[in-house]
């Protein structure tokens, strides 16, 4: 039986219901586990993981392949990300490493290619309902080394009217 795609697993958790919601989305990526999604969620949420490419999608050419036909998965596909992130290749010339990035887009699902892109940039709570740091780490103990901190609201500034 062929792996779901990362995008396919977390659309799934979207649509996890039951009493005990919470408990039920951890047992879900439980149930999903696999490198890639850890890697995934570990790149959204974690503070330690320092993405080296431009905020945003950037501009490529979608697969349009339908699901399970498409040239590479993340389930192979995650072996590059150390290109893209601080660590092993900082040294790498930006060029090659945004190109690199656009071929490993181009060569995926389109759901897994803006899958990637806004997990990249730590957004994907927009498009993923459900899919909180809470129930990451429940799930996946260890897995987040350094937890975002929480910014406290901006005050508004109150203008006094003169009369």
């Amino acid at each position: 039986m062929a792996k779901p795609l990362i995008s396919e697993v977390l659309q799934g958790l979207t649509e996890v219901k039951g009493k005990e919601l919470h408990k039920a989305r951890v047992a879900y990526l439980q149930k999903n586990n696999s490198v890639p999604l850890r890697d995934v969620l570990r790149i959204n949420f974690d503070e330690a993981v320092v993405s080296l490419l431009p905020k945003g999608i950037p501009p490529y050419r979608k697969d349009p392949a339908p699901a399970g036909m498409e040239y590479i998965s993340l389930h192979k596909g995650f072996r590059k990300f150390k290109y893209f992130f601080k660590g092993a290749y900082n040294g790498m010339n930006q060029g090659k490493r945004e190109n690199m990035f656009i071929s490993l887009l181009e060569s995926l699902h389109s759901n897994e290619a803006e899958m990637l892109c806004l997990a990249k940039d730590g957004n994907l709570y927009d498009a993923y309902k459900g899919l909180t740091l809470k129930v990451v780490q429940d799930a996946f103990p260890g897995l987040i080394q350094k937890v975002p901190e929480k910014k406290a609201p901006a005050k508004k500034k109150v203008k006094k009217e003169e009369e």
